[in-house]
C-alpha cells in the first residue's frame, strides 16, 4: 500500500480465488456473467473507505507442479476524509488561529502572550503525537497529514518565537533610551544648578553669562561665570 497522500488515499486491492489441489487440466475457472457476476459492492457501507470502482479477470497461478486457475476481483477503495477533518485537521487549523490570537495582546503582557504560546506548542505536540499512533504503518516516512501537522507545528513555534525576539528587542531599546534619558537629565540639573549660582552671584549686575560647550550644555567640571554686558 502506498500511503504517501494517506489520508486522501487511493488504494486498489484485490481478492483471489483459486484450485489448491486442481489444475487447469482437472478444472476451470470462470465469472460467468464477467462484472455482474460481483453483487453488494455498490450498496456497501464502510467505515473509513468507499468502494469506488471494481471488475473482474481471470487469471492462472503458477507453481512448480503446474498451472492452477485463478479468479481475480479488482475493486479500487477511497477513504472517506470527514473523519480526519473532524479529528485532525479541524484542532490544528484552531489551535493555529489560537496561537495568532496572541499579537492582539499588549507586548507588556508577559504571562498572558507567554502562556498562549507555550499551551498551543504543547497542545499540537499532543496532537502529532497521537495522530501518529493512529496512522498504520507504510513504507514512506512522511505523509501527507504529516506534511499538514509539521507546517501547523511551524507556524504556532514561529508565533511564540516571534514574541521572545520581539521582547527582547524592545527592552533593549528601552535599556538604550533609559541611558540617554538619564544623561539628559544630568545635563539639565547641572545647568539649573549653574544658572541658580548665576543669580545668586550676578543678581544686581545685571546681564548673565554661563559657559558652555559645543553642545550647549554646561560640562560637570565647568565653573559658572557672570559676566556684566556693556
Amino acid at each position: 500500500m502506498d500511503l504517501t497522500k494517506y489520508p486522501m488515499d487511493r488504494q486498489v486491492c484485490t481478492l483471489q480465488l483459486e484450485s489448491w489441489g486442481y489444475n487447469l487440466q482437472d478444472v476451470i475457472f470462470y465469472w460467468t456473467r464477467g462484472n455482474d457476476s460481483v453483487k453488494g459492492l455498490d450498496t456497501l457501507r464502510l467505515a473509513q473507505y468507499s468502494v469506488e470502482s471494481y471488475y473482474t479477470s481471470v487469471s492462472e497461478a503458477v507453481y512448480e507442479t503446474g498451472l492452477y486457475p485463478k479468479l481475480v476481483l479488482h475493486f479500487a477503495l477511497r477513504r472517506n476524509v470527514l473523519f480526519f477533518i473532524l479529528e485532525t485537521y479541524t484542532p490544528s487549523t484552531l489551535l493555529v488561529v489560537l496561537s495568532w490570537v496572541s499579537f492582539w495582546i499588549s507586548q507588556s503582557s508577559v504571562p498572558a502572550r507567554t502562556c498562549i504560546g507555550v499551551t498551543t506548542v504543547l497542545t499540537m505536540t499532543t496532537l502529532m503525537m497521537g495522530a501518529r499512533t493512529s496512522l498504520p504503518n507504510a513504507n514512506c516516512f512522511i505523509k501527507a497529514i504529516d506534511v499538514y501537522l509539521g507546517i501547523c507545528f511551524t507556524f504556532i513555534f514561529g508565533a511564540l518565537l516571534e514574541y521572545a525576539c520581539a521582547h527582547f528587542c524592545t527592552m533593549q531599546h528601552h535599556t538604550v533610551g533609559d541611558i540617554h534619558r538619564v544623561r539628559q537629565i544630568e545635563k539639565s540639573v547641572c545647568v539649573c544648578v549653574c544658572q541658580m549660582k548665576s543669580n545668586a552671584i550676578c543678581h544686581k549686575l545685571g546681564k548673565q553669562q554661563v559657559q558652555t560647550n559645543s553642545d550647549g550644555y554646561i560640562p560637570n567640571n565647568a565653573e559658572c561665570v557672570c559676566t556684566v554686558g556693556v
